[in-house]
């Protein structure tokens, strides 16, 4: 039997896995009784959530999840990009998300399964938070969103970011990992947008750091938006995995900088420091940074040459991923081998001093070691699909959206807010 949301069509439930997990959930029940006999203890056992299945259908929840789709490789930089089947359904043609290469649609693309999730039932104890992925009964469809509000609040939109009750709430690492669009990424060929800022050559990777001063900058004119005949350098809220839809694009705000390392010597007395320095329209220039000595990394964050923040952390990594951002108005750091550290430096101030040079990224280096690959990415840009001031949920409702903003059916349009009888489960 399957499930289908109305419109966008996102999810479909599979009995076939139902029936084998409620023939085996029971047996963990009793296993979790019997131990608890064995070891003298009493009162009822912990119900444990049931595991459905199922497999996404649809557009309107990448990049996160993806229902059946196309894979593309950019005949120029050899990229590869998704591409919805719905998003872009009708294009023949297709453009490369980084480079702005367009090429036939047939001759690059290949077709992708959907992608299977797991649904954590919903019981009488299950908290839904802000940000959970849920599944849930619309009509005669079920749904897969993202919760942004909670039971009587009002949410509305402001340059891109989710504002509940008046407060800009940021999205936890996890979420923001998971849903970052990439713009940029040095393994691929990129001619023309990395540049030395002492000379006009372009780096090549692994980048010797030779402890000497390096700075590499990033330029936004040299991507997809050349294709379209836009010369401002300014990042907008294109997507590649939605070739045919046509819209105005909305210039985006929130950026993140994610460097690798080898050969780092955290124990160095004299220290290195690395910084992603990033010019954005609505917060001005904005440098976040660590700077490392004998095994203690410093955060700091600079906001238009004024130091706002820094505090200590140990640090003994010799091979080190490091993600800056400016992540729903907050500058963030997320660091180690996988990016599991995390610091949260401050909320920015908006706005501080607008500016009109195009959007830049800059990175600083000194000390041993190789910078080997460089990355730029946005942040999910929300918008109202209909003019309010603010929507509000009711008792029990739930504000959710679709991480593909641009063609997503969701609470924005008004309605489609489930009460929490209607949920399913959390998708995991």
């Amino acid at each position: 039997m399957k499930f289908w949301i109305p419109g966008s069509r996102n999810f479909t439930l599979l009995t076939s896995c139902l029936i084998a997990l409620l023939v085996v959930m029971p047996v963990g029940c009793q296993n979790s009784s019997k131990k608890q006999k064995k070891s003298g203890q009493s009162g009822t056992p912990k119900v444990e959530p049931e595991i459905l299945m199922g497999k996404i259908d649809g557009d309107s929840m990448a990049p996160t999840l993806k229902g059946e789709h196309e894979l593309a490789t950019c005949s120029k930089c050899n990229y590869p990009y998704n591409i919805g089947m719905i998003a872009s359904a009708g294009a023949d043609k297709v453009c490369c998300p980084l480079c702005g290469q367009v090429d036939d649609r047939g001759a690059v693309t290949s077709k992708q399964s959907a992608e299977a999730v797991q649904i954590e039932k919903l019981i009488k104890d299950t908290n839904i938070n802000r940000w959970d992925v849920i599944a849930y009964q619309n009509d005669e469809h079920t749904s897969v969103k993202r919760v942004v509000g909670l039971p009587f609040e009002k949410v509305r939109f402001q340059n891109g970011d989710v504002v509940v009750n008046g407060f800009k709430y940021a999205k936890t690492p996890e979420v923001q990992l998971a849903t970052r669009i990439l713009l940029f990424d040095s393994q691929y060929l990129q001619t023309g947008q990395l540049k030395y800022a002492s000379a006009d050559s372009t780096p090549t990777f692994p980048v010797s750091l030779a402890n000497e001063e390096i700075q590499i900058d990033y330029s936004a004119s040299q991507n997809f938006l050349a294709m379209q005949k836009d010369d401002s350098g300014r990042i907008k809220d294109f997507y590649g995995y939605n070739q045919s839809l046509s819209r105005e694009l909305n210039e985006c705000h929130d950026f993140g900088m994610e460097l690798d390392f080898e050969e780092l010597d955290p124990a160095v007395k004299d220290g290195f420091e690395i910084r992603a320095v990033m010019r954005t329209p609505i917060y001005g220039e904005i440098a976040i940074g660590m700077d490392v000595s004998e095994k203690i990394m410093v955060p700091l964050v600079f906001q238009n040459g004024n130091r706002i923040l820094g505090g200590r952390n140990v640090f003994e990594e010799s091979e080190l991923k490091v993600f800056f951002s400016v992540i729903d108005g907050r500058a963030r750091i997320l660091f180690g081998k996988n990016k599991d550290k995390s610091v949260v430096l401050d909320e920015l101030e908006s706005p501080w001093k607008k500016i009109d040079p195009p959007v830049q990224f800059r990175t600083l280096k000194t000390g041993p070691g190789k910078l080997t690959r460089m990355k730029i990415y946005r942040d999910l840009h929300y918008f109202e699909k209909v003019n309010l001031e603010a929507t509000a949920t009711g008792k029990d409702q739930f504000f959710v959206l679709g991480d593909n903003v641009p063609v997503s059916k969701d609470s924005r349009q008004g309605g489609n807010r489930p009460n929490r009888s209607q949920i399913i489960g959390i998708v995991k």
